[in-house]
């Protein structure tokens, strides 16, 4: 890289390095999302949502509602709709981050 990205990268990545302890600084730790793949569980069906990868475009919210809602602390309750139709609302997910268990 060159011009003024390539030197304020430059300047970054020796200043991480120096407060690293003058070891190597490790980009791909730095990058990765703590964010944890969440689980919930009713009869008939698992759904696992991967906060790293959604795009919150609102889908699952507006498709089903009921199951679906960010105001509550388990935002996701599959056991408040049939299995059928809680695997349809998640196989709309755009980005995959939600995902369903049969």
């Amino acid at each position: 890289m060159t011009g003024i990205v390539g030197g304020l990268l430059g300047r970054f990545i020796k200043k991480s390095w120096r407060q690293a302890g003058g070891r190597e600084p490790q980009p791909e730790l730095a990058m990765s999302d703590p964010k944890r793949l969440q689980t919930y569980e009713a009869p008939g069906i698992r759904v696992t949502f991967d906060p790293g990868i959604c795009r919150h475009t609102g889908v699952c919210l507006r498709t089903l509602p009921a199951v679906f809602d960010v105001n509550r602390r388990h935002w996701i309750r599959p056991e408040l709709a049939d299995p059928e139709a809680v695997a349809a609302a998640v196989a709309r997910c755009p980005s995959g981050a939600l995902q369903s268990f049969r």
